[in-house]
């Protein structure tokens, strides 16, 4: 089936010398070495079209050795690797290699369909194909084809040799039909209305520039030589259009078709034809006095070019074309006309290449002037391309991000367990203090009551917005390597992603705690303190998300659950709650700028007691607190500012999420 796919760079792996080596572990009673040595100072080379196969018993260093030439180990990594004779460049050698692993590691989420779906539109992306897979994917239909199916496709203005794949051409021009018929039978039927393609000029550029108007008002003539895509048979044109020096094709060929006609002059200038030469196209032939001339020249009409009854008959294939002597391509002189091109296969038929003037329907081994056009044609080798900074991707950034994006969501809400689990509970749990702390907002003997009721709707949402976030990566961290070490997509584009898709639930969630509890709790009804209450319980879950992602890009999943709950200890201990900010020791004083609880804490209360706040409700003879200032005071915030403390919470979430992004480029680094 894959018989027919272009031949791909050639690529030569040798190493020399090389060794791998691990820290060796403690064995009970044995004196503990240094290094385990995995590999041992091994040298080969594996060769383009070859199928190798590495072998040896368990622990013989198989996976090892793999991982080491496809660069998923590094560190540890002693002697030279070689790509094409040159040092191997990780960045340049990612590109063009692919690295299926022992394991499958998939998303456990995502059907067979989605997860197929989400690597294709990462590897191949949505459009503008490059050449070679344009071309793979055009050999891939015809292939298709020839097994009976039909197979239709559109396409702009394909190169010469993915032209010559085509089998059949409909060709429009301002919605009329300009061309109906074989492939080859192209350049004759358009020589034959009057348009002569010009020697060493790709078919398929002609045709495109003459629907253009390129070369004069063609169309109309074209569509009543084609009969709008009813007749394969095409006549003369009496009265072609004049075509001006600005209109001539000037154009040179980088390939030619096996069927260009070398009609008029050859070189590279289009030449109408004389208006007492005509010229029609019957049974696939040229059809004339003398056939087909090579010298510039249309023979004169033959009374019996005509089909009786004006039926359409179906043209065949023309005679092949021969390039005039002395022409060139990109510096290299080619075979003079009559002269063999390539050598003759076993069958008679002229060996192909990709880039060689002539192609036959069926590839072989290409000469040694097809190898020096194939390493000339289009500027550079392959691996100099890479390495000339062009993008790593198949896909752009932005088509990265959605793919990833949509699937993380799909994965998220796939999760219902997780997902139902966090929605309930926030709702039961602020049904559970609105119970518990119920009317006593407005209380002024209740404000030490109250402070704890927001104590712990800050401590709720740190924890719930941090515990499910510390295992994001962990969980993936196998996926996410072979994805990304094989090129799929970049770093940035698996963060962003990543950290966007659970951006929404952070946020709903928490509002859905605040609904229920500052209403049941009695704080004051006024929208623009319920705003900032919302607005701190969420700056403070995207604070709490962000420290989870950076716990999880460090760690495995054991240290990232255990580390989790153990950083909010002196977080929680220099928010201000437990120990007023003054009566904090000056020695320890600075922990307390860095405690995100601290600036949470203190802008819920601001949100709730400042702001020029009016006298609380009293119900005993006597509240020192009634007065709100007086309680901010108490509690060593009367001075603080609600919008200083958005600052420094917004700029915590910038910064903890930029640091994640680092660290997990580090573990990765350092994992290899």
């Amino acid at each position: 089936m894959f018989n027919k796919l272009p031949k791909s760079q050639p690529i030569t792996i040798e190493f020399n010398d090389l060794s791998y080596t691990v820290p060796a572990p403690m064995q009970k009673g044995k004196v503990k070495k240094d290094r385990l040595t995995i590999l041992d100072g091994v040298t080969g080379v594996f060769r383009p079209g070859q199928l190798t196969a590495i072998m040896g018993p368990s622990g013989a260093g198989k996976s090892t050795l793999l991982n080491v030439l496809a660069g998923y180990k590094v560190r540890d990594v002693k002697g030279d690797i070689l790509v094409n004779g040159t040092a191997r460049s990780l960045q340049t050698f990612r590109k063009i290699q692919a690295y299926i692993m022992q394991d499958d590691f998939l998303l456990p989420y995502l059907s067979v369909d989605e997860a197929m779906m989400a690597a294709a539109n990462l590897k191949l992306g949505r459009g503008g194909l490059d050449s070679n897979s344009c071309s793979s994917c055009v050999a891939l239909l015809k292939t298709l084809a020839e097994g009976g199916r039909t197979i239709i496709c559109t396409i702009h203005q394909p190169s010469s040799r993915l032209f010559q794949q085509f089998d059949q051409l409909y060709i429009l021009a301002s919605g009329s039909c300009i061309y109906r018929g074989a492939r080859p039978n192209l350049v004759p039927a358009l020589a034959a209305a009057g348009l002569q393609c010009p020697g060493f000029h790709n078919p398929a550029d002609f045709v495109m520039e003459a629907a253009s108007g390129e070369y004069g008002e063609w169309t109309d003539r074209l569509v009543a030589a084609s009969k709008n895509g009813r007749c394969l048979t095409w006549e003369k044109v009496t009265d072609p259009p004049e075509v001006t020096e600005s209109t001539q094709a000037d154009q040179h060929c980088h390939t030619v078709d096996e069927t260009d006609f070398a009609v008029g002059k050859m070189n590279g200038h289009a030449t109408p034809p004389s208006k007492n030469s005509t010229h029609q196209l019957q049974n696939g032939s040229a059809q004339g006095k003398n056939g087909v001339q090579r010298n510039g020249h249309l023979p004169t009409e033959s009374p019996s070019a005509h089909p009786p009854n004006g039926e359409c008959p179906h043209p065949a294939e023309p005679p092949p074309y021969e390039p005039a002597a002395g022409a060139q391509l990109n510096g290299a002189s080619l075979p003079a006309a009559g002269a063999p091109v390539s050598s003759q296969d076993g069958d008679g038929g002229e060996v192909g290449c990709t880039s060689l003037l002539l192609r036959h329907k069926h590839p072989a081994p290409m000469s040694e002037l097809c190898q020096r056009l194939d390493e000339d044609v289009g500027g550079q080798r392959l691996y100099q391309r890479l390495d000339s900074g062009r993008e790593l991707y198949r896909t752009s950034t932005v088509t990265q991000f959605m793919v990833l994006l949509k699937r993380t969501c799909q994965s998220i809400v796939r999760d219902r367990m997780l997902t139902m689990a966090r929605l309930v509970s926030h709702i039961l749990f602020g049904v559970l203090i609105g119970s518990l702390y119920f009317d006593i907002g407005n209380e002024a003997k209740d404000v030490y009551n109250n402070a704890a009721q927001l104590f712990f709707a800050l401590m709720f949402v740190l924890f719930s917005a941090l515990m499910p976030t510390i295992l994001t990566f962990p969980c993936e961290m196998a996926v996410f390597r072979k994805e990304y070490l094989n090129c799929w997509y970049s770093m940035k584009s698996y963060y962003i992603a990543k950290t966007l898709a659970d951006l929404p639930f952070q946020i709903v969630f928490p509002l859905i705690y605040d609904v229920i509890v500052y209403y049941m709790t009695s704080q004051p009804n006024e929208l623009d303190r319920f705003l900032m209450f919302c607005l701190m319980t969420v700056l403070t879950s995207l604070v709490a998300q962000s420290v989870g992602l950076v716990i999880g890009a460090c760690c495995d999943i054991q240290l990232a659950v255990f580390l989790g709950p153990v950083t909010m200890i002196p977080i929680i201990l220099f928010s201000g709650f437990f120990l007023t900010l003054n009566a904090i020791p000056v020695y320890l004083s600075w922990i307390s700028y860095l405690s995100y609880a601290r600036y949470s804490f203190e802008g819920l209360m601001l949100a709730v007691y400042g702001n020029g706040r009016g006298d609380m409700h009293c119900s005993q003879p006597y509240c020192h607190f009634r007065s709100p200032e007086k309680f901010l005071k108490e509690m060593d915030m009367l001075d603080s500012s609600y919008w200083v403390d958005v600052a420094v919470l917004a700029g915590m979430t910038v910064g903890l999420r930029l640091l994640g992004y680092f660290v997990l480029r580090w573990k990765l680094r350092m994992e290899r």
